[in-house]
């Protein structure tokens, strides 16, 4: 469809083209499928919530924030289809090792990003035997969290950034 105006000096008409369709966030020319992910971040902590957040949702991902813990989460779990999980280690009730076996349990195809404070070999050991996807450390730079979203939706956590026994 095009506008027509009428031309104000001489007969006939000018004819515009319509202005272009905005592509949605995520969407990749070509034809190819967009590379959106819903996301869900569990965090107690509401300042890291919302980096979280922007980081993940400027990215172009659907995002879903859980901030009353892990029991919150699981009934989100149990209601949305979500494409990874985005969990903190130290949350008051249940701490995010036993919430990631309750997920191995629960949803055991959803891949599980862990972030920590805690840069202890024995923590990051105890995450990747409790089935975390990867591993990232606080304070979380938004393109890594970004780039691990990514990388284990594509099943692909041998990014040595992403190295559980990495730390920048």
């Amino acid at each position: 469809m095009t506008d027509v105006e009428p031309e104000r000096a001489g007969s006939g008409s000018t004819v515009r083209p319509p202005p272009p369709i905005p592509r949605p966030r995520g969407s990749v020319v070509g034809g190819a499928q967009p590379t959106l992910a819903r996301v869900l971040v569990i965090d107690d902590d509401p300042v890291a919530l919302a980096a979280m957040r922007y980081a993940l949702t400027r990215s172009g991902q659907m995002v879903v924030c859980s901030a009353n813990g892990p029991s919150e989460a699981l009934m989100l779990l149990a209601e949305t289809p979500f494409d990874v999980v985005v969990t903190d280690v130290q949350m008051p009730m249940m701490s995010g090792l036993q919430l990631l076996e309750q997920l191995t349990h629960a949803a055991p195809t959803i891949p599980v990003i862990v972030v920590t404070a805690s840069s202890g070999v024995d923590t990051a050991l105890s995450l990747v035997r409790s089935r975390a996807a990867a591993v990232l450390f606080k304070p979380i730079d938004g393109q890594r969290l970004v780039a691990a979203v990514t990388d284990v939706r594509a099943g692909a956590a041998a990014d040595p950034e992403l190295d559980p026994w990495s730390h920048p």
